[in-house]
């Protein structure tokens, strides 16, 4: 049996990723305080460490580091890494918000 740290909330909501090599974008298909997994036709590499934004409204995003974890033909699973209290915070509010 599967065991997760944190819960996934399905969400679908378009965000953009930064790499050395440029950016893109994907559509989040669920999300965790620990990670998520994007919605992309793009490839990186297991292990790459990417920037993420994800907008939730207007006026509030976060932009944080993420690693791949792993690859499947539909997208890439990422886990967030050294997230600062802002981002923790606006991440979490954006979670149970949207499980309310």
């Amino acid at each position: 049996m599967e065991r997760r740290l944190f819960s996934r909330t399905p969400i679908d909501h378009e965000t953009t990723i930064m790499t050395k090599d440029g950016s893109f974008t994907g559509i989040l298909e669920n999300l965790s305080m620990g990670g998520f997994f994007l919605r992309t036709n793009k490839h990186i590499n297991v292990g790459e460490n990417v920037e993420i934004d994800i907008p939730f409204t207007n006026n509030v995003n976060i932009v944080t580091n993420v690693t791949a974890i792993r690859i499947e033909n539909s997208g890439i699973a990422f886990k967030f890494e050294n997230m600062d209290h802002y981002n923790f915070w606006t991440l979490h509010s954006f979670i149970n918000y949207t499980n309310a």
